[in-house]
């Protein structure tokens, strides 16, 4: 969750912290197949953590505002978190996982003196100012911890160009799909048969999450944002959806298929973190955090206050 809200990338997040918590949880008495399907599947959790590359996408496709999908996305983050940290906790009681010996207070605050001006970025990030986040971390890279030079530093800019530039030409395909889909009157069709149908929004809900985490199963979070987010705004505000709740709801479907078999990304690069997981044998360990990340999808799925209570308060959102 932490890293989360520094990468905005679930398989990155994999590839950086399951390198460190593989081998401790390994160490630490974990059996192997439940250690690497938590790293894989905690992952994911960077999608719904602000910043999000996800809500970006969502945002510039519906015209929602990015800033409260980011806000949203703490309380929905939490939610799914706590599905995993709660599942953790009874898979250790139950296979009896010693408990690690509690670190000095000492050792704990020079360990946090040591990393203070890396911790201060998602707070920083929390605290709404995303431009000033960037900026704080370029001046901690360069000139506190100076682990790039300017060099360096320019090659980083370069290759950030780059991905957006790829960003934006998808969102630029979205929105040529989107004008389609209006001026065919696919939307307006679709909306027609949902009311006359008479599906209340409990169904049209249960229908929207089946169909997005199959489409989870297939493609990327980006993926299906672009080609389904155009054709279920339409459908969920007939039903009373806020945008904003869809939206939350989208993200946290692609997260669950960023480790569903069999096209999930997050499984593609569990071999990174150890050579031995392969697509074939990281299948089968992972099945039950499917399951349990069905329950804070529920959650925030008919619960929508779970999401929506902080950017109501902060942008007076309804």
């Amino acid at each position: 969750m932490f890293f989360g809200a520094i990468s905005g990338s679930s398989p990155a997040t994999v590839v950086a912290m399951g390198g460190l918590l593989y081998p401790a949880l390994v160490q630490g008495g974990y059996d192997k197949r439940f250690a690497i399907a938590l790293v894989v599947a905690s992952g994911s959790i960077a999608l719904i953590i602000p910043p999000s590359i996800t809500m970006i996408v969502y945002g510039a496709v519906t015209g929602t505002s990015v800033g409260a999908l980011f806000v949203s996305g703490f309380g929905a983050g939490a939610a799914y978190g706590l599905g995993f940290m709660g599942y953790s906790y009874y898979y250790a009681k139950r296979n009896r996982i010693p408990s690690i010996p509690r670190p000095p207070w000492a050792q704990v605050r020079a360990t946090l003196g040591d990393a203070k001006w890396g911790l201060g970025m998602p707070i920083l990030i929390i605290g709404g100012i995303y431009g000033g986040a960037a900026v704080y971390a370029i001046v901690v890279a360069l000139f506190i911890y100076r682990e790039i030079g300017f060099r360096e530093f320019w090659d980083v800019v370069v290759q950030s160009a780059g991905s957006t530039a790829q960003v934006m030409i998808l969102l630029a395909g979205a929105s040529v799909f989107a004008y389609i889909l209006t001026s065919e009157r696919v939307t307006i069709v679709l909306t027609e048969a949902i009311a006359k149908w008479g599906a209340s929004q409990f169904t049209v809900l249960i229908l929207i999450n089946i169909a997005l985490l199959i489409a989870g199963m297939l493609i990327d979070g980006a993926s299906i944002i672009l080609i389904l987010g155009p054709l279920l705004l339409p459908v969920a505000l007939k039903v009373g959806v806020d945008p904003l709740h869809l939206g939350i709801i989208m993200v946290v479907n692609t997260a669950i298929g960023m480790f569903t078999p069999p096209f999930g990304l997050n499984l593609f690069v569990a071999g990174t973190v150890d050579e031995e997981w392969t697509m074939a044998k990281i299948s089968p360990p992972i099945l039950p955090f499917i399951w349990v990340s069905l329950i804070p999808l529920l959650i925030v799925t008919y619960v929508p206050q779970v999401s929506l209570w902080l950017p109501k308060f902060i942008y007076g959102v309804r």
